[in-house]
């Protein structure tokens, strides 16, 4: 990630957004003081290098927003489809084939027709200014680079490129905030994990079939020095998911 030195000044206003056909499409007046997180959108999509702002505007039918009002609790919302599917690149993975661990090839398969939704949280409607501007940075960046379903390995290289965009449009001060709150989230959930007893995750173990998915309790397990459930363990691909 770049070192944030560099700061965005606005380039273009919220006229030029609305008629570039990329700004929210909800409700019938354009009002950038509707949440937090249109704000943001106008900080952010006013301050991007014109090559960028013009890609994303040309791009504008090949994803949705997504930006719930802070008082829904639940709702159903119809999305425009915007891909007919993608197929996954051959890939290898380990796993026991008659009592031996090897490396075996999986096809790749054809995703189904899907949507790409670029959703914003009302939990950023009580998150810092810098974190809701870093919140869609980030996303706005990922829509750039067309980064879509993506197989485990995929994910840490499309969010270096996703943050390191972020940067370059000037918002890398921002992304350093949002980098320490998340560090600070993190040592949170350690913090969680380390405090409950081994009796406890014994209790869990005896329950090892119904957790076996969770890889979150696998990696409890592993911190704690106690062996997986064997259909945990033995299933490579269930460790490859995560929340």
């Amino acid at each position: 990630m770049a070192d944030g030195k560099t700061r965005s000044r606005k380039l273009r206003t919220l006229g030029e957004i609305v008629e570039g056909g990329i700004w929210p499409d909800q409700g019938i007046m354009v009002d950038p003081c509707e949440s937090r997180r249109h704000l943001a959108i106008l900080h952010v999509l006013g301050r991007i290098p014109e090559d960028d702002f013009q890609h994303l505007c040309d791009g504008v039918d090949d994803w949705n927003w997504f930006i719930p009002q802070d008082i829904a609790l639940g709702m159903v919302a119809p999305f425009i489809v915007t891909s007919d599917g993608e197929t996954e690149p051959e890939r290898e993975i380990e796993a026991t084939v008659d009592g031996n661990r090897r490396l075996v090839k999986i096809s790749g398969r054809r995703t189904a027709p899907f949507s790409t939704v670029l959703y914003l949280s009302p939990l950023l409607e009580r998150a810092g200014w810098s974190i809701v501007v870093a919140v869609v940075a980030h996303e706005l960046a990922h829509v750039l680079h067309g980064h879509g379903p993506f197989l485990i390995e995929d994910y840490v290289p499309q969010e270096a490129e996703a943050w390191d965009t972020v940067a370059r449009w000037g918002f890398g001060r921002e992304a350093q905030n949002h980098a320490r709150r998340a560090r600070r989230r993190e040592a949170r959930q350690r913090d969680e994990r380390d405090s409950r007893s081994t009796d406890e995750i014994d209790r869990g173990r005896a329950h090892g079939p119904m957790l076996a998915g969770c890889p979150r309790f696998v990696n409890v397990l592993r911190e704690l020095a106690i062996d997986p459930h064997p259909a945990a363990r033995d299933n490579p691909v269930t460790m490859l998911h995560g929340y």
